[in-house]
Order: structure tokens, then sequence, then C-alpha cells
């Protein structure tokens, strides 16, 4: 047996689930992932963040004192989500949030020139933020970060619908040497060539997310953009490449259901015939949920998991895969919501928990010091898990929150078997890489 990656040294010390005692009966975790490999079978712990590989011909019985100190083997009475929640506790004492805020997500406006027939936003009212309430926003983050860099997500609606907001906030931000990088999140129409140079160089932006629907025909009738005076598939695919010119990381998002999954394996050549040569590009596949939109679901669980599949192969296949690295420490939070350190800040200065929520939810503004902290303490409630959850292997790795739409029922088995898949990916990967490092 080989030691990868031993286990998260922090969690060992609060004990782990304790070392094997003698003549109690023991069982395999249930968070073990466990990957066939040319070596053998690499091991994965999502709790403890250790990755072992049993070589060829190696047994768990043969090795039962190594796994164990690992945790890879437990007492067979042990409650493992009760753990799970007692470490996640811990850890959260144990590294309080200092109190400043370092994470923006900043709506520059709920507009937006496309109307995707799917959108959670549909029939919410579209505003854009005023020069003088962009001022406020950036005196608003001076104070508020302690001098710290921050990080800013330009979200909407769609963010470039009100770049002179962005132009603002970020100029003010360099006058009073505050360090701040960038991320945006938006469709692309507006991201042309001195825009993408603005963002890398004025903005300091670091990643562009864009969402794709299809090819030019299918792209076009789902986007329904209300500027016309272009081909918008033709105009954002050109944008993109702008933004990799100007050296900017580009995720592309292939939101899919039943309407789409095919047209979306001629999308990933299309991109691969464009963009191949490019490192700085990354593609994911992500399930239409329905909220106010209407989606076109697939027949079964089945049929989503197999496109799924389908697509990630692909996309793995022309090398726009995720090289994001394991996850090997217990999360904190699951997001800006129930993390003290962010916040959300609307077109108005409305001070906001969620950026899926921009009329309601509201904490307070950045006019004043008010804070409604009942409900900001309501964002960190944690849902009680989900029958699934008790026996899911990645549950170390997910917080579900009572208030999160997302986590409203729960996810389901193809959201669930795709992000399995796409962990042992992950470990795969890393392993090879591992190895690779480890014989030079």
């Amino acid at each position: 047996m080989i030691v990868v990656y031993p286990p998260n040294s922090l969690i060992m010390m609060l004990g782990g689930f304790r070392n094997k005692i003698s003549e109690v009966p023991l069982k395999k975790t249930q968070y073990c992932i466990e990957v066939k490999c040319e070596d053998g079978s690499l091991l994965f712990h999502t709790l403890t963040g250790a990755l072992l590989l049993l070589e060829k011909g190696d047994s768990f019985s043969a090795f039962e004192d190594d796994l164990t100190k690992h945790n890879f083997l437990i007492p067979k009475d042990t409650d493992e989500l009760k753990y799970v929640n007692e470490y996640r506790s811990l850890i959260s004492s144990l590294n309080p949030e200092n109190g400043n805020i370092t994470r923006y997500t900043i709506l520059t406006s709920t507009d937006c020139n496309a109307r995707c027939y799917y959108c959670y936003e549909l029939g919410r009212k579209r505003i854009s933020m005023t020069s003088e309430t962009a001022k406020r926003v950036a005196a608003y983050i001076i104070a508020s970060s302690g001098g710290e860099k921050v990080k800013l997500h330009w979200f909407g609606g769609e963010p470039l619908y009100n770049i002179p907001a962005i132009d603002t906030i970020t100029s003010i931000l360099a006058e009073h040497e505050i360090g701040f990088t960038s991320r945006i999140t938006t469709n692309g129409f507006y991201m042309n060539k001195s825009v993408a140079h603005k963002a890398k160089i004025e903005w300091n932006t670091e990643l562009v997310q864009i969402t794709l629907d299809g090819t030019e025909k299918m792209y076009n009738r789902t986007k329904a953009y209300i500027d016309k005076e272009d081909n918008p598939y033709r105009k954002v695919m050109e944008n993109i490449g702008y933004a990799l010119h100007e050296g900017i990381h580009v995720q592309i998002r292939l939101n899919m259901d039943a309407n789409n999954a095919d047209n979306l394996q001629e999308l990933i050549d299309e991109l691969s015939k464009r963009f191949g040569d490019r490192d700085s590009m990354t593609i994911g596949v992500s399930f239409l949920r329905k909220f106010t939109g209407d989606i076109h679901p697939f027949d079964s669980d089945e049929e989503a998991i197999s496109w799924h599949r389908t697509l990630s192969d692909r996309i793995e296949r022309a090398g726009f895969n995720s090289k994001t690295k394991l996850q090997r420490n217990i999360r904190k939070n699951k997001c800006m919501a129930d993390s003290d350190s962010s916040e959300v800040i609307l077109p108005d200065g409305c001070v906001g928990r969620c950026e899926h929520f921009s009329e309601s939810e509201i904490a307070g503004n950045i006019f004043d010091e008010n804070r409604d902290e009942k409900m900001i303490q309501s964002w960190k409630e944690i849902a009680k898990p989900f029958d699934d959850c008790k026996k899911c292997a990645l549950y170390p790795r997910c917080i579900n929150l009572k208030k999160c739409e997302w986590d409203k029922y729960g996810c389901s088995p193809a959201v669930r078997t795709t992000k399995i898949d796409s962990l042992k990916k992950q470990i795969l990967r890393e392993y090879q890489e591992w190895k690779q490092k480890n014989t030079e």
C-alpha cells in the first residue's frame, strides 16, 4: 500500500474515526471513493482527504492496520454522519473569520439583453446601478474590507449591460490602492475586443464564465437576444477569442436538458476546432433545473447520466476538462450565503446573502451599518440531511442550507452520480501527476 496523500492533519488531530480497538468489528467507511487504475485501486477519503494506492494483488484484509490508521476501516458501530457534522462545527470554531469582507458579488444590473426560456430571474424588476451608487459601493468596499485584497464577482442580469459602473468601482479602488481581482459571469455578447482588454488591464479579470446552449441555430433561438443587429452566436464566439487572447481564463458552461443534449456534442467539436490550441479554456456541463422558467426534462435519471457522461468524455478528449485540484480540506461554508466574509451588493445598493435573490432576503444596504442579523444567521442554518445524504460518499463535501433553492429537494441521482464521476476523474488525474513527479 502506498500513501499518495496523507489524511488532513487537523481532522486526525481531532481524533478521526478513532484508531482500531482490539476485537472491535470493523467496516469500510462510506466516505471512500474507489477508482481502478493501471497500478491497482486508488482510495480517496472524502472526509480526511487521504489518497491511498492498493497495488495489484493487495487487499483490504492484508492492510487492515494501515487502513484503520487512515480511517478507511472504522468501528462498525460508528455514526459517520455525526462525526462529519462534529468536525465541521469544530473546524469552523477553530478558524473563525476576522470580520472583514473580502468577496463581493456585485449586480451592476438586473437587466439583460437575452431572454433565455429557463432563466430564474424571469419577471423580476430590471434596474441598473447609477453612477452615484457605484461610487458609494467603492467607498463601502474600502471601508468594509479592512485594507485586505478583495475578490469582485460581476453578476446580473447581464453585468456588462452596465460597464460604467464597473469602471467607476474599479478605478476608485485602484486610486485608494485596494488590491482586487475580478471574475465575470456574462453571456459574452458585450465582451468585445476593447472590453476584453479593459477587463484584463483595468478590472484585473482572471476568469470569465460564459454560458453556451448549443450551436448557432440552437443558441440564437435559446438566448432570444433583443439585440439582433448581428448574429449573436458568431459574435459571442468571436468575443470568447478576444478574452482568451488577453490571457483571461474562459469557463464555458453548457446548460443541458433533453432539448439540446445532442446538439451540445456538435458545439464541443466546434469549440475544439476554434479554440483547441488554448489551454486557458475549460468546459463544464450543468443540468438545467426548473425554478421559474420551463425546461425540457429527461425521461429518466439514467438518460440524463448517459448524456452527461457522453459530453464529459467528449470535453476531456478535447482537452477542455477542468484541472481543479482535489478538495482535501473539509468545507466550512457552502458559498457566499453562509460566509461572513462575503456579501452580495444589488444595483440599488441593498446588501443580500445570495445572488439568486435580487428582490428579497435583503440584509441592509451600503449607506448605513444597520443589518438584519437574524436574517443573516438564518442563511447559516443547515438543512436536515435527506435520506440519500446519510449514505452518500460525498456528504463531507456538501453543505445543504435550509434557505437555499438549490438544496430544497436535495440532489437527484443524476447530479450525485455525475459529481462522483467528476471526482473519480480528478483522483486519476492527480495520481498520474503524483506518479510522474515521484518517478522522474
